[in-house]
């Protein structure tokens, strides 16, 4: 009794236990290709270790708020906020880095937005990316 490994016409790879067949040679879905883009960053004061929160202008998508609950971490405080026209997503609410996300609701834009603090922690800096 052998085992083989065979790949069907789709790719999708198959394995057979004396002539038994297991695995679905199912098509793959097919992915949607986004072109995308790094904008100039967003630098501002950071918020103090467990202070008030800075806003941070996702234009043109929304904005949100971060705070720094503990030296070090970042956290979206509350919901982000979406203009009309987009939805958003914390992906990442908390840690040495969080991430936003905004989805277009007419289109297939996408807004990445990621904060963190600098080395020093005086600096919120958020890196912007936009996909169509």
């Amino acid at each position: 009794m052998g085992i083989r490994r065979t790949a069907a016409a789709t790719g999708a790879g198959l394995l057979s236990v004396a002539g038994v067949t297991m695995g679905a040679a199912a098509t793959p879905a097919a992915a949607s290709t986004l072109t995308c883009a790094a904008q100039p960053s967003i630098v501002q004061s950071a918020p103090a270790p467990g202070g008030t929160a800075v806003t941070v202008t996702a234009a043109p998508s929304g904005s949100y708020r971060v705070t720094q609950p503990t030296a070090g971490v970042v956290a979206v405080s509350g919901t982000p906020v979406a203009n009309t026209g987009w939805t958003q997503q914390a992906t990442v609410p908390s840690g040495a880095r969080l991430r936003v996300a905004y989805h277009s609701t007419t289109s297939t834009a996408l807004h990445r937005y990621t904060s963190s603090l600098n080395s020093t922690r005086t600096k919120l800096i958020t890196h912007v990316v936009f996909c169509s």
